[in-house]
């Protein structure tokens, strides 16, 4: 599904695309010698690295409707995952097949394999493993592994849940706006029923007010807590991305030492990479646009209906985003490590065209959703996505 290079470029991935059962695994046994608390039953699973990938038509198997695949990486080697191993995209069928093909076995352990799929499913319903993330994903399913495979410090969890809050409340002031109820308790219970859904009635209220379908209420609002979320992933991500924007400029432009056809090939790589980079981050700032309009104007206008149509639309949105996430993370993690690799020398045209052909392959998958343009700057700096800028490539 993947070539060796682009194996070992996931493998350094960050949340966004990678989640390293066997790095987590390692912790929990520290700490339980007896493997109490593990979050598989099943041994190779304890061991196995999920990734999120596009996977072409000839590999599909999931639903049309998730474009992000889940693929379970099983390494021949444990302690070198580099050096090749098994691989299959989950679904319940590929994995039924994986599962007796590994354990050797035409019988099922039915309460093993059933509770895996379990977690399996959880962790392939969300388009990153951006901690906080799963950690409400598993929390809706109403599982509970170890805090360690979360990997949440309890700085970073008040931080991110107090983000969270604070664009929750306008939602809940809404749904409350006519009761004669404690609106500050409302806000902390309804939070608290929100950032783990398990049912439509615990949120009825704010269902009912944002107009929600509520065949459909809980994916909805999954969705949206998800987006509100990579405001903050996308924000902290911005300079990195804005470093590497410098870094191609500087690097690429300096081709005085070239042959023709050199500073052409490298002119045609750059200009593609820039121009992915420059195109998905145009997606990401209008999405921001479109987000932050509706949301003000229900914050400050009362306009529920317009916030309310962009949540119809959330779940392309959130999975989009995580993709376009994943992306930008492993563009940013393999030109931070090729400025390692160079140790403070001028590269190579060799080591540029490698870096820059790594890139294109990394790139090169078409975007999720189709995302209307927008037709307006971006605004004031108000926090969150608003302080994404437009001219980052």
């Amino acid at each position: 599904m993947m070539d060796r290079e682009i194996l070992h470029i996931f493998l350094r991935s960050g949340p966004a695309r990678k989640y390293d059962v066997g790095h987590f695994s390692k912790r929990v046994v520290a700490e339980n010698p007896d493997g109490s608390g593990l979050l598989f039953k099943t041994h190779f699973l304890n061991h196995a690295i999920l990734f999120k990938y596009i996977v072409t038509d000839k590999f599909r198997t999931i639903c049309d409707e998730r474009p992000i695949s889940t693929i379970i990486y099983s390494p021949y080697d444990y302690s070198k995952p580099g050096d090749g191993g098994e691989s299959f995209v989950f679904s319940e069928e590929n994995f039924q097949r994986f599962y007796q093909y590994k354990l050797r076995s035409e019988n099922l352990d039915v309460a093993s394999y059933s509770a895996d799929l379990d977690v399996l499913t959880v962790l392939s319903s969300v388009p990153t493993f951006s901690p906080i993330i799963i950690e409400l994903a598993f929390g809706r399913a109403n599982l509970r592994p170890s805090n360690i495979y979360f990997d949440l410090t309890p700085e970073l969890r008040v931080k991110l849940n107090n983000h969270m809050k604070a664009r929750i409340r306008p939602l809940i002031v809404a749904a409350y706006e006519r009761s004669s109820c404690d609106i500050d308790r409302a806000v902390e219970e309804m939070t608290s029923k929100l950032l783990y859904l398990e049912d439509a009635a615990s949120v009825m209220p704010l269902i009912e007010a944002l107009r929600l379908d509520p065949a459909t209420a809980l994916e909805v609002l999954s969705s949206w807590i998800g987006i509100t979320y990579f405001e903050y992933e996308y924000a902290a991500l911005q300079p990195q991305l804005r470093g590497f924007s410098e870094w191609i400029s500087k690097n690429v432009n300096a081709k005085d030492s070239l042959r023709p056809n050199e500073s052409e090939y490298m002119t045609t790589l750059s200009q593609f990479v820039r121009g992915k980079m420059k195109e998905e981050w145009a997606r990401v700032v209008d999405l921001s646009k479109t987000y932050r309009e509706t949301y003000h104007a229900l914050v400050f206008k009362g306009d529920i209906k317009r916030f309310a149509d962009f949540l119809f639309s959330c779940r392309n949105v959130y999975w989009d985003l995580g993709e376009t996430l994943g992306r930008f993370e492993q563009t940013t993690i393999a030109w931070r490590l090729f400025e390692r690799q160079q140790m403070g020398q001028k590269p190579s045209y060799r080591a540029l065209i490698s870096l820059f052909t790594v890139l294109r392959k990394l790139l090169g998958a078409p975007p999720a959703v189709a995302v209307p343009v927008a037709e307006e700057a971006m605004g004031e700096n108000r926090g969150g996505f608003s302080t994404l800028t437009a001219d980052l490539f």
